[in-house]
């Protein structure tokens, strides 16, 4: 059986692969995130802040229940390189879609509901993916290769992602232009960027392996999961950090709405913090760069959750006053953007702890303990419609903090069964 380590070929084509597919990822969605753009496009035309939660929940929701009901059966996939390649070109249709209709004429409002609808296939799309990504990637791919590969997406794509953010800013700060057409644009150039990346992923190959020959039931793996979570310690101790910093990150979606509708920054002030908090996805690449292979997954996941900890409560600060906006604003802004990325090092985590073979079952049994959080950050929209931005800032932080605490009781992936 050929084999990643005998075999250099399929190693190096497989980091360049996912090398180059992760840092067009990551700069392709500089253009249509979930916690810049989207909230800005959403609060640009609808004054409804529930649904900048509901855009986020919608999008874990899909990704999570797909994972959770069809993840295990990917294992099966006879072609999982072509499998991944065609979800991915359907995922990226997304900004596509919505920029289609805004240049057709339809209203911003209007367009909402078109943006849900292409939202729910890509995170689908996504949902359907997850799995067998990281499944190809730990199966052809030495640990300390994950790292660094996982670590140059994060940073290259990051440096992407904050020329990306640059050009955005031009092109929404263009108030002579329509609402609907800066978007449009926005979208336009986002979607293209994306489906290079989804072409580069051709060049991935697998290995050959055994694939199980009875059939995969969601059920039958449901019933696996409590067994997982007390046959692996260090996995289900990872898993409820995630879960923790998975709420506390329920204020990420409203950075922006609260500069400008809280604070009443202007909006090139605002689309300012939107480069810093891009430019935070390139400190967290860094941080898998750097620190991974030298201090471990484990080490990436101790940062990312001081780092988020000391993002809400620089917000908590500005919004009660106790720090004057702007500077608060910029350190709630970059921390929060490391903090996004910080689901790398937890999927490089659950890639170490697992045993061969088993990776797809630890990625349900994750879907199934994070599906309930994934309305989070809907329910921070209403908490800060009824109470306001301090209150949900400060339940942030009173997650973050046993987050962070956590993270230091985490064993080495060497203990793990």
């Amino acid at each position: 059986m050929a084999d990643p380590r005998t075999d250099p070929r399929i190693a190096a084509r497989n980091r360049l692969a996912f090398a180059l597919q992760g840092i067009l990822f990551f700069t392709g969605f500089a253009f249509f995130d979930t916690s810049t753009v989207l909230p800005l496009f959403i609060g640009t035309f609808s004054d409804r802040l529930a649904l900048v939660g509901a855009a986020v929940a919608l999008r874990q929701v899909s990704t999570l229940l797909v994972q959770l009901l069809f993840g295990p059966a990917v294992v099966r996939v006879r072609h999982v390189p072509r499998y991944l390649a065609g979800l991915l070109f359907g995922s990226y249709s997304a900004p596509l879609l919505v920029a289609a209709v805004l240049l057709a004429g339809v209203p911003g409002q209007g367009a909402i509901p078109v943006l849900f609808a292409a939202l729910a296939i890509q995170w689908i799309c996504d949902g359907f993916l997850v799995v067998g990504y990281y499944d190809l990637l730990g199966r052809t791919l030495e640990p300390r290769d994950r790292g660094r590969v996982l670590g140059l997406q994060q940073f290259v794509g990051g440096a992407g992602a904050v020329a990306g953010a640059l050009l955005v800013k031009g092109i929404l700060d263009r108030t002579a232009m329509p609402a609907e057409i800066r978007f449009a644009v926005v979208f336009l150039l986002g979607g293209g960027i994306l489906f290079l990346g989804a072409l580069s992923f051709g060049l991935a190959r697998d290995v050959p392996h055994r694939r199980p020959q009875p059939e995969v039931h969601p059920l039958r793996h449901l019933r696996e999961i409590p067994s997982v979570l007390r046959g692996n310690r260090p996995f289900a101790l990872a898993l409820l950090c995630q879960s923790l910093l998975t709420v506390a990150m329920a204020g990420a979606p409203y950075v922006l709405l609260m500069a400008r509708d809280r604070l009443g920054l202007p909006d090139a002030t605002v689309t300012l913090l939107l480069n810093i908090q891009v430019l935070g996805g390139v400190a967290g690449g860094v941080l898998m760069a750097v620190v991974a292979p030298r201090h471990g997954s484990r080490g990436a996941i101790r940062l990312f959750c001081l780092l988020v900890l000391a993002a809400t409560l620089a917000g908590l600060s500005a919004s009660a006053g106790g720090l004057p906006p702007l500077p608060a604003l910029s350190v709630m802004a970059l921390a929060t953007g490391v903090g996004l990325a910080s689901w790398t090092g937890f999927m490089a985590y659950f890639v170490d702890v697992a045993p061969p073979g088993r990776i797809p079952l630890h990625m349900a049994c994750n879907s199934l303990v994070t599906l309930p959080l994934s309305v989070a950050a809907l329910a921070g929209g209403f908490l800060v419609q009824l109470a306001g931005y301090t209150v949900l800032l400060a339940l942030c932080a009173a997650f973050a903090l046993p987050a962070a605490v956590l993270s230091f009781r985490l064993p080495r992936p060497e203990a793990a069964p």
